[in-house]
C-alpha cells in the first residue's frame, strides 16, 4: 500500500501503521458482507478501487431472490447502510489518499438479508441463508452489522434479556455453528442500545460465544461511547469482545475491526478462526482485564503481529491505547 495522508480515527486507535509498513491490506482474502443493501457504492469515491479492480465478485438478495442488483437499485432507505459498512472495511480515496478501512485489496461477496421497512424474526432466517451461501463458496471471513432483540413490528416477537445467551435465537445458534463447524470468522456489531435504560445489552448474533462482537468507543479515549450496547452480566464469557471508535453506531466499528482481521488472515493464513480471535483479544489494550462495556478494549496491530510469531507473549494492560 502507498502512504496514506489521512487515516480514520478507528484505524489510528488500532495503530494500523504496523500493517501498512508490513504491506498488509487484506490481499488474497475474500470477505462476505451481510447487510440491508449497498446502494450507491459504485459512485462512492472511497470505493472506486473495488469496482475498477473487479473486487465485487458476487451479490445476492435473500429477501427478493429475483433481484440481481444491490448496488445501483434501491428498495428501502436502509439500502445505503451496507455501503457505509464497506467504507469502513475497505474504503480508500485514491485522490485524497484518505483511508477508512484496511481491507483495500480484499475481494467481496455481498448479501442482503435485512428489510429496511420491517423488523421481524424471519430476517434471522434470511441471514442464515446468506451465511450458508457464503460458506458454500468458501468464504471464511464475514462481517455483519445486523442484530435482533427488541423493537420488532410485532411486540410478541421481541426477545427477553435472558434470551441473549447465545443459545436461544436461531441466528445466534447458526452463528455458533458457523464458527465451530465451518471455520468461519464472524465479526458482528454489538448493538446500539447502550442508552436504552430498559434494555442496554447486546443483540443477537453478537451474543454467540464464538463470534467477535464489536462495541464502540469515544474518539478521544478508550471509554465506551454511550450508545454502544453492553454485555449481559449473566454470560459466562465476555461480550463485547473488543471495541473501537465509531461516531454513528457499532454497525461501523465492526467492519473497521473486520478489516483488521483481513490483514491478520493475509499475514497468517495458517491460523484458525479461533486462534485469530484469541490473537485479536490478546492484542487489545485491556487484556486480560476485560469488561462488559468495551470487552478487552481496542486491538493493536503491532501487538497482533508479535502474537502471530509468539502466541505466549504477554503485554501490560493499560487505560490508554499505547504504541509498543
Amino acid at each position: 500500500m502507498c502512504i496514506r495522508d489521512s487515516i480514520h480515527i478507528a484505524l489510528k486507535q488500532m495503530q494500523v501503521n504496523s500493517f501498512i509498513e508490513d504491506s498488509l491490506s487484506g490481499k488474497g482474502i475474500t470477505i462476505g458482507v451481510i447487510d440491508a443493501g449497498f446502494f450507491g457504492a459504485q459512485v462512492d469515491k472511497k470505493l472506486s478501487h473495488l469496482f475498477e479492480g473487479n473486487k465485487i465478485l458476487g451479490q445476492r438478495d435473500f429477501l427478493s431472490p429475483e433481484r440481481k442488483d444491490l448496488i445501483t437499485e434501491k428498495v428501502t432507505d436502509a439500502d445505503t447502510h451496507g455501503r457505509t459498512v464497506i467504507n469502513m472495511l475497505a474504503g480508500y480515496n485514491t485522490t485524497t489518499r484518505e483511508l477508512t478501512g484496511m481491507a483495500v485489496n480484499s475481494k467481496f461477496y455481498l448479501a442482503r438479508s435485512e428489510d429496511g421497512n420491517k423488523e421481524y424474526r424471519g430476517e434471522e432466517d434470511t441471514w442464515i441463508a446468506a451465511m450458508e451461501w457464503m460458506d458454500s463458496i468458501g468464504i471464511r471471513l464475514i462481517s455483519t452489522s445486523l442484530g435482533y432483540a427488541i423493537k420488532m413490528d410485532d411486540p410478541n416477537d421481541d426477545y427477553s434479556q435472558d434470551q441473549m445467551d447465545g443459545k436461544t435465537t436461531r441466528i445466534g445458534k447458526a452463528a455458533q455453528i458457523a464458527v465451530d463447524e465451518k471455520g468461519i470468522f464472524l465479526v458482528v456489531s454489538a448493538g446500539n442500545e447502550g442508552s436504552n435504560l430498559s434494555w442496554k445489552i447486546i443483540s443477537s448474533p453478537a451474543d454467540a460465544q464464538g463470534v467477535l462482537s464489536v462495541g464502540a468507543t469515544k474518539s478521544d479515549n478508550c471509554e465506551r461511547i454511550e450508545y454502544s450496547s453492553i454485555g449481559p452480566e449473566y454470560l459466562p464469557y465476555l461480550k463485547p469482545n473488543v471495541s473501537c471508535y465509531s461516531r454513528n453506531g457499532t454497525s461501523f466499528s465492526a467492519p473497521s475491526v473486520a478489516g483488521f482481521v483481513s490483514c491478520l488472515m493475509q499475514k497468517a493464513p495458517h491460523l484458525s478462526n479461533k486462534q485469530l480471535k484469541l490473537v485479536i483479544e490478546k492484542s487489545s489494550h485491556l487484556y486480560p482485564y476485560g469488561n462488559n462495556f468495551i470487552g478487552y478494549g481496542v486491538p493493536n496491530a503491532s501487538r497482533a503481529l508479535k502474537l502471530i510469531i509468539d502466541s505466549t507473549l504477554t503485554f501490560s494492560a493499560t487505560s490508554k491505547v499505547v504504541h509498543d
